[in-house]
């Protein structure tokens, strides 16, 4: 485990980020609205971008990383949570 300041997980947490993240992945399955069903949009690893299963994780940790170095440069890591990986 590795530290990742509060303004860096706020980032990672935020939906908006993580609706970016999972759009066009090819591992989000679609189902289309018809009249008898709703639809419905589900991920092998419920859009969890930290999940190890994620299809996009590399990704993902590349992001955290560069997120910790930038706690580093403006000394962000002095408030700090534990992230996996």
């Amino acid at each position: 485990m590795k530290s990742i300041s509060d303004a860096s997980r706020a980032y990672l947490e935020n939906e908006e980020f993580q609706r970016r993240f999972c759009t066009g992945c090819p591992a989000i399955h679609v189902t289309s609205p018809s009249f008898s069903d709703p639809g419905d949009v589900t991920c092998p690893c419920d859009f969890d971008p930290s999940d190890e299963d994620c299809h996009r994780s590399d990704d993902y940790e590349d992001i955290v990383a560069l997120l910790r170095e930038t706690d580093l440069l403006w000394g962000g890591v002095v408030t700090c949570h534990r992230v996996s990986r």
